[in-house]
């Protein structure tokens, strides 16, 4: 499958890396700060700060297609623009798709 729509048990692995390999010290780090964003988005979604929710999984929309996770950055897209509408529910169900996709994030193969 490819990478927007991997199969939901798959890694998924970094465009970038699999480009140069030389980035992949820049993509683990990026790779290895993703649970402390999870933790901001749930905290931030916990104090219903849905503009501050909303500007994170901008950045994180951002920073997963520039680290080469397309399909990252489609999940906090999503998420970006449920708490654009300060939609609870559909924030957290795209909150917990965002989770288990972080949870498949590698490197490289």
């Amino acid at each position: 499958m490819n990478q927007n729509n991997p199969a939901p048990q798959d890694p998924i692995f970094s465009e970038l890396v699999k480009q140069d390999a030389s980035l992949a010290d820049i993509v683990t780090e990026f790779v290895e700060g993703l649970s402390d964003r999870l933790a901001v988005f749930e905290e931030t979604l916990n104090e219903s700060d849905f503009e501050m929710l909303r500007v994170s999984a901008h950045q994180l929309t951002g920073s997963g297609d520039a680290h080469g996770y397309p399909a990252l950055a489609e999940q906090a897209a999503k998420l970006e623009l449920h708490a654009k509408a300060q939609a609870v529910q559909e924030c957290l169900d795209a909150l917990a798709e965002l989770r288990r996709t972080v949870k498949r994030v590698a490197v490289k193969p």
